[in-house]
This record gives structure tokens, sequence and C-alpha cells, in this order.
């Protein structure tokens, strides 16, 4: 099994943040975790199961790992066609390349309420999804070309009014990361443009497949990625920690 000391993480929790990968027998976890603990008084340990592997679930349960979130992947195939957004104008999308639109962008996923498994879990700060969210914000700004920041701004005045931030990961291969909406205006619309813009950028640049993973909790997004954006969903998983 592989264990992964997340430091950046770490050091926004103040408490060893450890993703545990690549085992097969819940027993491996239990091994981990007594190293873990030589090393470290204080963790969070998650690791996904396949949802449904209830079996598995129970046996890490019985070990003391929590339900942390319920994680649905999709996926995005390209049809050789990226559907023009001409008729989007004035709004525009733009690479997010100086700190005035980052710092709009941040200013954005502010305003964004959290819905990851971080932000509903009560035995965390409530500051720590917030602060972890605009660390990975901030190293898509910095890690072009192998991530992107994209904006959509106005034509004429430059407002910011949405962003999708995500990675390439390969050639052909692209990721989707964070995204957030003006609150100021009506969500379903915003969110439903900067998908188009977000597939159009990709596609333009050769990306035939592009990856999604959205929370349970968020049905509004599915809803839109399955129904509006051609995604489809090509698997589940739950994620389970343990805090000490």
């Amino acid at each position: 099994m592989k264990i992964h000391l997340l430091n950046e993480d770490s050091a926004l929790l103040a408490r060893a943040v450890i993703r545990l990968d690549d085992w097969t027998d819940p027993e491996e976890l239990q091994h981990a975790e007594k190293e873990i603990r030589v090393g470290h008084c204080r963790a969070y340990l998650y690791t996904s199961v396949p949802a449904t592997n209830s079996s598995l679930i129970h046996r890490l349960e019985e070990q003391g790992y929590q339900f942390s979130e319920f994680r649905i992947k999709s996926l995005y195939k390209a049809d050789g066609t990226a559907e023009s957004t001409r008729a989007l104008y004035p709004w525009r999308a733009d690479l997010i390349g100086d700190d005035e639109l980052f710092a709009k962008a941040q200013a954005l996923l502010t305003a964004t309420a959290g819905d990851d498994r971080f932000a509903c879990d009560e035995t965390l700060p409530a500051s720590f999804s917030q602060s972890r969210n605009h660390s990975h914000l901030l190293k898509s700004y910095k890690s072009w070309p192998d991530e992107f920041l994209l904006g959509v701004v106005h034509a004429q005045t430059n407002e910011l009014i949405a962003f999708r931030s995500g990675a390439f990961l390969s050639k052909t291969e692209a990721h989707y990361y964070q995204y957030a909406v003006s609150p100021n205006l009506d969500f379903t619309h915003t969110a439903g443009m900067l998908d188009a813009f977000a597939v159009e950028f990709l596609q333009n640049r050769g990306i035939q497949f592009i990856h999604a993973v959205s929370t349970g909790f968020n049905i509004a997004e599915l809803n839109r990625l399955i129904l509006q954006s051609g995604f489809r969903i090509v698997s589940s998983d739950v994620i389970m920690r343990k805090v000490f």
C-alpha cells in the first residue's frame, strides 16, 4: 500500500493529513496506522472504497473509520466538434493570468458555500475547507501550462463572473478541479455558460476526455454535467476517514 503525507493540507490543518492508497485488505490499514502513530500524534487519515463494496465499508467502520463523502466520477468524451460560444457575447473565456483578475477569482471562491467533505466535517475547523480551496486555487494559477484557471469575463468591463480550474493529464485528457459563480447572477444560467466555455477551451487545445469528480452532496452540479454538458457517470466511491 501507499501512504501519502499531504504537506500543504497538513500545514493548514496543523495535523498530519494522510491519504492511504493501493491496499487490498483492511488489516493493511491497521499496520499503516501503527506506523503513522509513531511519527504523528495527531492525524487525519482517509481512503476511498468502491461505493458498491458494502462489506469492505463495514469492515473499515469496525476499525474506527467513518463516512466522509460519497464521490461520483464522471467523464466527458468529445465528439470532434466544440460547440461555439459566440452567442454568449459580450461574455468570453480568458485564462486568468494577472494578480488583479486572480484576486477577483479568490473573492468569488470566498463567496461560494463549501460542499466538500472537509466543509461538512464537524470535527475540523470551519476555516480549513476554505483555506484549502484557496491554496489549491493559487496552485492552479501558478502552474500553467500544467494546470489552468479559466475565467468568464465581460468583453468591455473585464468583470469576472465565474471561473473553472483544472489540470492537463496528457495531450488528450484533462481533469476539472474547482469552480465558482458570482452570487449576484442566476446560478444555473451562469454555470451553464461556464461549462460551455470550459469545454470549448479544452477541445480547442486537443482535449478529448474531461474527467470530473463531484461530491454526492451537490445534486445540482451532477444534473448540470450529465443533462446539459454531456458527461456520464463512470464510477462512485465512498471516502472513509479516521481522526486522532
